[in-house]
């Protein structure tokens, strides 16, 4: 704090104030000040020494100007000053803060080809940066390496590592990393444990969470409430609601208090298998034990009320967020317009988008889809435009699920041709119509007896090897029948068995015809038989 107006104002003595120059850049450094520091380098009569480059490093990486941290790491080597292992460390930090992983990595070689001694934290910070750049299997790499630089990987080490792997999804690589570490004399703390705990989470393995939490006993580490946390959450990303239940009241009997994380994981793993009931009681229940509800807890509710379509009680919700000081964001509003959509109560589903435009809060593309749906099935066409026009007034951009929105409320009133145009708008954009256009295209072009186009539609549906589902197979089979393509109608018939298609019953209808118009009475009784 002792940083003020004035500080640049006296000259400093080429020897005597390197040292208060040095600490002047500290203090700087710590309040963000990296211009100012980067301007007591450069003024400094006497010229920076090797003391000042690292204290001015260290400034430019705590307010994370990598740039000017490399620049003044190749300007010390530019000045005669050779950089130590601090200077190359603060460095590889202000890279590792700036997300610059592959130049934390380069600094870390151009140390060991150097010969300026690489330490285990040096190597621990290039760890970290591959971590946070998503690189699990350069950083898997980079561990194996260290041995053989005459560097041995410690805690730290390892922890980097396994959250890089828990990140990525690989519990069976984390579980690996474990023994290695085991193997290597070096014990796991907590960190390790409950990274591997939610790397079982995010892969799919539910039931080795049980085994990390035993063995983590077993190492004399217990497991705590972050412990539970992981634990819970990883039940949740598997769609192991129940269990998810079963660890939140299982720690309380521990005498461990759940935070607002164990309620909020428990709450979302409830949500995302649509068990609204129980992520309601969970909400209650943190009132109750005098845990304050946060927006992501509300949400997780919301989520659960918008899957069940229950919009009365995601409106109560949202008023009861408002009164308890929490504010909605456009999570919140997405859930409740989502379960207005689902009741097909296009009126509240406007009055909600609205309060959300009153508000400010800025919709994105599923909240404007999820609006212009309930629009478009009730017919309500001037919603569905205002909706568009807002989009685009917003710079929201559509996507595939927007376009086949289009075309549903093409085919509703009778606008093959505005269809087919919207689906051409869809390649135009860059973007591959799905099985659901083809199908709305063809539900378009039916009923204004374009059936050359519905067969086109479905040739072009085998070029880029969409497979049909059971409407596409009606339409096109309707499209056979008005041309009197019998024996196509036969064959393609025989194609559905082939497939895990059931037939609509307008397709057998149309199948039987064909046979009966072939006198292939045989046929025919096998297909009403089917």
């Amino acid at each position: 704090g002792g940083v003020g107006a004035g500080a640049f104002s006296p000259r400093f003595r080429p020897d005597g104030d390197r040292r208060a120059a040095t600490q002047l850049i500290n203090e700087l450094g710590m309040q963000f000040r990296w211009e100012e520091a980067l301007e007591v380098l450069q003024r400094h009569p006497g010229g920076a020494d090797r003391y000042m480059y690292c204290a001015a490093i260290g400034a430019m990486g705590k307010s994370r100007q990598w740039e000017e941290a490399l620049l003044l790491h190749e300007d010390m080597i530019g000045n005669g000053i050779y950089p130590t292992s601090v200077s190359f460390n603060r460095t590889m930090q202000a890279c590792a803060k700036g997300g610059q992983w592959d130049k934390a990595v380069e600094l870390l070689e151009e140390m060991v080809e150097e010969g300026v001694s690489a330490d285990v934290f040096s190597y621990n910070i290039a760890l970290s940066a591959l971590e946070k750049g998503g690189q699990w299997e350069r950083a898997l790499d980079l561990l194996h390496a260290m041995p053989s630089s005459g560097v041995m990987p410690d805690a730290i080490s390892y922890g980097s590592v396994m959250i890089a792997l828990n990140k990525a999804g690989q519990p069976g690589k984390a579980w690996e990393l474990l023994a290695e570490m085991k193997a290597g004399g070096v014990e796991p703390n907590s960190v390790v444990y409950n990274h591997l705990i939610s790397a079982c989470g995010r892969g799919g393995m539910w039931m080795k969470v049980y085994d990390a939490m035993a063995e983590m006993k077993r190492a004399g580490t217990y497991p705590d409430m972050h412990t539970y946390s992981c634990a819970i959450q990883a039940m949740g990303a598997s769609g192991e609601w129940e269990r998810a239940m079963d660890l939140l009241y299982e720690m309380q009997t521990k005498e461990l208090v759940p935070n607002t994380y164990c309620y909020n994981h428990a709450i979302e793993a409830c949500s995302n298998a649509q068990q609204f009931g129980v992520a309601q009681q969970i909400l209650d229940e943190m009132w109750t034990k005098r845990v304050r509800p946060d927006i992501r807890s509300y949400n997780g509710v919301l989520k659960a009320c918008g899957a069940a379509g229950n919009f009365e009680k995601a409106f109560e919700l949202l008023e009861e967020m408002q009164s308890v000081d929490i504010r909605p964001d456009f999570e919140s509003y997405k859930a409740v317009i989502g379960a207005c959509a689902k009741a097909r109560h296009w009126i509240k589903a406007v009055d909600v988008f609205r309060q959300m435009q009153d508000f400010g809060v800025r919709a994105d593309i599923g909240t404007f889809n999820a609006l212009i749906r309930v629009c478009t099935e009730a017919g309500e066409w001037l919603q569905v435009k205002k909706a568009i026009d807002e989009m685009d007034i917003q710079g929201v951009v559509p996507d595939l699920e927007t376009y086949n929105l289009y075309i549903l409320g093409c085919s509703m009133v009778g606008r093959h041709k505005k269809a087919l145009w919207w689906m051409k708008e869809i390649v135009d954009n860059r973007m591959t119509p799905d099985l659901t256009t083809y199908n709305l295209c063809m539900a378009a072009c039916a009923p204004a007896g374009e059936w050359k186009k519905v067969i086109g539609l479905f040739l072009k549906m085998q070029t880029d090897e969409i497979a049909p589902d059971a409407t596409t197979y009606s339409h096109f089979l309707r499209a056979c029948e008005h041309f009197a393509q019998w024996e196509k109608i036969l064959r393609v018939m025989d194609e559905i068995r082939d497939t895990a298609v059931t037939p609509t019953a307008d397709t057998f209808r149309i199948a039987i015809n064909a046979a009966k118009r072939l006198d292939q009475w045989g046929p025919a009784l096998e297909l009403l038989n089917e």
